[in-house]
């Protein structure tokens, strides 16, 4: 009995290594580690930022375009955008600042958006709303073993087959809003939010042939926060649609991405305000 119960215990731990074996296999057909550990980005940027408190006109951004660049030290990688139009009648810069890492089946990213002035549409541009968002997030792969979006957002890798993933993380974020001419009578003075809370998403890429790939992804944050100026407690739920498509080349890449940063700060049941913070991004990415 003994001896029986030995082999079934030998057994089942050849069985284990076997497995584990044929998933690292696995793994490493399933994606191209690059040689480069180093590599240098440029950027052309569209952004949109928008606020809608359903009870005025909307507030938009009127420096749309912006021109980066970035680089990346093996897992780790940063971005940083400018404006392209200097018009000294609107000598506030807006930024968009982003620096993220990718280690084993966590994604970390971390960014902050500034826009000093948003107007109405057709105004005469005076006064104005003053937007600044920031946050930092990480998110859990649960198919990490097939699914990599560092192969098409930061493109450090390729993705040789197509694969889905559920992502489940968690954000902390900041946002400071203020009306400038003070139009907006709840932000007369500047109003900062904190808010927090986990995530849930699912993200799909499909990878072509000639290595092309497209991937779509979409998260949903339940936060909870607070009003620190007034310190009132407020809902922040949170949708982040995402679509890249992109191509990996011997010793360079390029994307295209679409992001949305859609912020719904729920006050009570008849008032809801819509912060939107939308990119689309092309980088050109070359290893060394």
């Amino acid at each position: 009995m003994k001896r029986i119960v030995y082999i079934c215990l030998c057994a089942l731990i050849f069985s284990v290594v076997q497995i584990r074996i044929h998933a690292q296999t696995s793994a490493n057909e399933n994606i191209t580690f690059f040689d480069e550990k180093f590599s240098v980005s440029l950027l052309g940027n569209y952004n949109i930022c928008s606020f809608n408190d359903f009870n005025s006109s909307k507030y938009e951004t009127v420096r749309p375009f912006d021109i980066g660049f970035g680089f990346r030290y093996k897992n780790i990688s940063a971005q940083l955008s400018i404006p392209t139009a200097f018009d000294e009648k609107f000598n506030i810069w807006s930024f968009d600042f982003e620096i993220d890492s990718y280690f084993n089946s966590v994604y970390y990213e971390a960014y902050f958006k500034s826009y000093p002035q948003l107007y109405v549409e057709n105004s005469d541009k005076k006064g104005g709303l003053s937007v600044h968002s920031s946050g930092v997030m990480a998110t859990l792969l649960q198919n990490n073993e097939n699914h990599f979006l560092s192969s098409v957002i930061k493109l450090d890798k390729k993705q040789n087959i197509s694969s889905g993933s559920l992502l489940y993380g968690f954000g902390i974020f900041h946002s400071s809003i203020y009306s400038i001419d003070q139009a907006l009578e709840d932000f007369r003075s500047i109003q900062h939010f904190l808010y927090f809370g986990p995530s849930i998403g699912y993200s799909y890429i499909w990878v072509f042939k000639n290595d092309i790939f497209l991937n779509t992804s979409l998260v949903f944050f339940t936060n909870v926060g607070v009003n620190i100026t007034n310190n009132n407690f407020i809902f922040i739920p949170q949708l982040e649609p995402k679509i890249v498509v992109g191509h990996h080349n011997k010793t360079w890449s390029v994307n295209l991405k679409m992001m949305d940063h859609a912020k719904f700060m729920v006050w009570d049941k008849d008032g809801v305000d819509i912060l939107t913070l939308i990119s689309i991004t092309i980088m050109f990415s070359k290893r060394f």
